[in-house]
């Protein structure tokens, strides 16, 4: 009974997110979350500390009607007042204060701060990118040993998805906005031709007042002038580099995929898992082995090239945001069967044990591009099956100094770049 009445005092604790993305006004959102927790201790897994965070970002920057101040709006105010800053301004010398690093044994769960999208140069894997939920697009050029932000100068914002062309690496496009905790601002998918240091926007910017977030950005090898946008008002395509695009599958989308030698083929999903095979012009609702959509708060998706066929879905539980299961389709998305259902990986606890869990924030999904049965999820902590996801083993904890292995919790990317692993999560960029 005692397990029965903790569970259920915080069935709907995580609410409040989905209203962040569904627009709904600061004040409500304040008022559902408070009226939730009122008379409850603080728990760990249960979305607390996400909500105290964005609700410091954005109570002092809505308008007095408790509406969000349109992202667009600041980017306009930015582009007009290039070259109209003062000379006084402009002479002001910062320095950083740090923490540039953290040295072993400095704390119980040490970092630098979220990363929310990495992407690796297919030319040059010396070169990568980074999007941070606040502090815009980073580069290295040095395999990670050193980086240079290259949005210093822009209002705040977000960047939750990246892409480089593999035909140029010059060209980069950036997906705007928090995907995971909509803690800040989205202007749409940005592009730069000259490797980051200058950008511009294309024909996907919000010019209305908006709370959509992009989050996650992929291009098709075969044809580069083609890109998808997985946002929270939409899955957008684009056929001529970003000028135009279109909204081809409404809804909240939380991820996109092609299929790795077929890009006719489209895979994406919010709570629910769409199919295309005219190259994402139209989508096929796919139910067949998969649980019902008012069981799941979101689905995360991965390919592999040894196993070109192959789909795995990652889903969260709509109502505690634990592990619901995940699923593997082997007919390019068609059909899907079961390949586990617990333990609780999307808890704290190294055994898997626990009903917390906040997968509506935190949640990656990986199979390595050389074996198909690899696959790689991340919660709080990372978990690894080699056996097509039928078991599931604990590769890294997320309390410092543990037996198994450190990685900061909150896990928000998961990438594979040949066999390179990299993962992003609260506490900055972690590589295998």
């Amino acid at each position: 009974m005692l397990f029965f009445l903790t569970t259920s005092t915080f069935l709907f604790s995580q609410r409040w997110m989905d209203q962040m993305h569904e627009g709904v006004d600061f004040k409500t959102i304040q008022e559902d979350f408070y009226k939730e927790w009122e008379g409850k201790e603080y728990q760990k897994g249960y979305g607390y500390k996400q909500f105290k965070r964005w609700e410091h970002f954005m109570e002092p920057r809505v308008y007095p009607d408790n509406k969000s101040i349109p992202a667009n709006r600041l980017w306009e105010e930015y582009v007009k007042r290039q070259g109209q800053r003062s000379s006084a301004s402009c002479s002001l010398n910062w320095s950083s204060l740090g923490p540039q690093n953290w040295q072993n044994g400095t704390g119980w769960n040490p970092g630098n701060g979220r990363i929310n999208a990495i992407e690796e140069d297919p030319n040059d894997p010396n070169t990568i990118y980074a999007g941070m939920p606040a502090g815009g697009c980073w580069k290295s050029v040095d395999g990670g040993s050193s980086w240079t932000c290259l949005t210093d100068d822009w209002p705040i914002i977000g960047v939750s998805g990246i892409a480089i062309d593999p035909t140029n690496s010059n060209i980069v496009y950036i997906g705007t906005g928090d995907g995971d905790g909509s803690n800040t601002y989205s202007i749409g998918v940005l592009k730069s031709t000259d490797g980051g240091a200058t950008w511009n926007t294309t024909g996907l910017s919000w010019t209305n007042p908006s709370d959509i977030v992009a989050r996650r950005l992929i291009i098709d090898p075969n044809n580069t002038n083609v890109l998808f946008c997985a946002t929270s008002g939409g899955l957008y395509k684009t056929s001529d580099a970003g000028d135009t695009w279109t909204n081809v599958r409404g809804g909240s989308m939380q991820d996109v995929e092609l299929h790795p030698t077929n890009s006719n083929i489209v895979y994406t999903v919010s709570n629910v898992f769409y199919q295309s095979t005219d190259g994402g012009n139209t989508f096929n609702y796919i139910t067949s082995g998969l649980p019902s959509y008012t069981s799941v708060n979101r689905y995360k998706i991965a390919v592999s090239p040894d196993q070109p066929d192959y789909v795995y879905a990652v889903a969260g539980n709509a109502s505690s945001g634990t592990f619901n299961g995940l699923y593997r389709s082997t007919n390019s998305g068609a059909s899907f069967s079961t390949r586990s259902t617990s333990p609780n990986i999307f808890g704290y606890e190294s055994n898997g044990g626990g009903t917390a869990g906040q997968s509506s924030y935190d949640m990656a999904l990986a199979v390595n591009p050389n074996n198909a049965n690899e696959v790689i999820i991340g919660g709080i902590n990372l978990w690894r099956s080699t056996d097509g996801g039928s078991s599931l083993g604990i590769i890294t904890q997320w309390q410092y100094g543990n037996s198994i292995g450190y990685v900061h919790a909150d896990i928000h990317d998961l990438a594979y770049f040949g066999n390179n692993l990299y993962s992003g999560s609260d506490g900055g960029i972690y590589k295998s």
